[in-house]
């Protein structure tokens, strides 16, 4: 309503400027012959005037004449109209700029719901990899250095199919060692926009399922400095990781994050929990078991 009236308005101006100008320009070019007649005049009348005047005591200045007083009445018209039509141009500018910043919000608005319908389309359609970690070794020592041989089910239980990278992204850690586990996995699983995927790796379809397994080191360093600090009586490992994966209809990387503590099971109390020793004795598969722990964050 606004972007009309003042486009009525701006566009009237314009047609009045324009009509009243024009009629001016038509006196001043074509009024000669009453200019003419009026500049004519019998001389006798200027003469009695002038003695008029002389009389009077003094002379009066001279007149405009009227060819004079049409260019100086048009100029006049000509300078108020001509700021009628700046006062004019500033509303049709103003207006402008209103529509302009009404486009951008439209614009902007059509943005956001084409993301929104996207994203949805992606999170209906995307695939999900599920992943279960089991223990497939004994835990075996070499001086200060264990090692364990972990498996990795995974199903993709999406709607699409999964470009999955291998080796499966897995490390072992001591909690209150000198590596914080947690932010270790956060580094670990933090996932990146353009993916590389790496010269290893696979698809799984919707509903399929894959093996994977990893041989994981609770490394030397971090039980000398166990050792060293705690006295090296146990200590409780954490097994942090997570699958990542791309697919076709999006440009991020994506990843199923696992956090668990490893854990032995005494053989006398199988319901009973116990620390790892670091004593270099072999722990059958048997007798270990991996917890959840701390949430591992969502899968994304």
């Amino acid at each position: 309503m606004l972007k009309s009236i003042t486009n009525i308005a701006v566009y009237g101006a314009f047609l009045l400027v324009f009509g009243f100008l024009a009629y001016l320009l038509w006196q001043s070019l074509f009024g000669t012959k009453e200019i003419e007649d009026q500049t004519n005049k019998p001389e006798t009348a200027q003469s009695e005037q002038q003695r008029a005047n002389e009389q009077a005591g003094g002379a009066r200045p001279r007149g405009l004449n009227p060819t004079e007083e049409v260019i100086a009445e048009y100029t006049k018209w000509l300078a108020v109209f001509t700021a009628l039509l700046v006062l004019a141009t500033i509303a049709l500018f103003v207006s402008g700029e209103r529509n302009v910043e009404v486009a951008n919000r439209g614009a902007k608005a059509a943005q956001q719901s084409a993301n929104v319908a996207r994203d949805t389309l992606i999170a209906v359609n995307r695939p999900w990899i599920s992943i279960e970690v089991s223990i497939d070794s004994d835990l075996t020592w070499s001086g200060d250095e264990a090692r364990i041989t972990l498996r990795f089910d995974l199903k993709n239980i999406g709607k699409f199919p999964a470009d999955v990278n291998v080796p499966i992204t897995s490390a072992i850690h001591l909690m209150f060692g000198p590596t914080d586990p947690v932010e270790a996995h956060q580094e670990l699983c933090q996932t990146r926009k353009f993916p590389y995927k790496g010269l290893f790796g696979f698809s799984l379809f919707p509903n399929d399922t894959a093996v994977e397994r990893n041989i994981d080191l609770i490394r030397p360093e971090e039980v000398s400095f166990f050792k060293q600090r705690e006295g090296g009586k146990q200590f409780t490992p954490a097994v942090i990781g997570c699958v990542k994966y791309a697919f076709a209809l999006d440009d991020r990387e994506h990843a199923t994050p696992f956090f668990f503590h490893l854990a032995r099971i005494d053989p006398q109390q199988p319901g009973k929990l116990l620390a790892i020793e670091p004593n270099g004795m072999t722990i059958s598969k048997a007798y270990l078991r991996l917890e959840k722990a701390i949430s591992p964050g969502p899968a994304t």
